[in-house]
């Protein structure tokens, strides 16, 4: 079934030459006005922008969690504070 077929304007479907008949024979139309859009506010906070139209603000998606520890984290020693870095050469190892 075409979709001529689904609308009812015929039962069969049609030959290429006859689509082109009825294109030629069909009653011309005036061209369409444009219409400028109606620029509606949105809903959501947002704040009007100097180009026109609106910058909305969107909120996330989701939350990060607050972390919580793992079972075991307090028996864990922490790392020696030192003030060098682990890429930093050692003074006394220089050759």
């Amino acid at each position: 079934m075409t979709p001529a077929m689904a609308q009812g304007v015929t039962n069969e479907p049609w030959e290429l030459e006859q689509f082109y008949e009825a294109l030629i024979a069909a009653e011309p139309v005036s061209a369409p006005v444009a219409v400028p859009l109606i620029e509606r506010k949105p809903a959501t906070p947002s704040r009007p922008l100097p180009t026109g139209g609106f910058l909305r603000v969107v909120p996330p998606l989701y939350t990060n969690p607050p972390v919580q520890p793992l079972p075991g984290d307090d028996e864990v020693e922490a790392a020696p504070d030192t003030e060098r870095s682990i890429q930093d050469p050692d003074p006394e190892d220089v050759s």
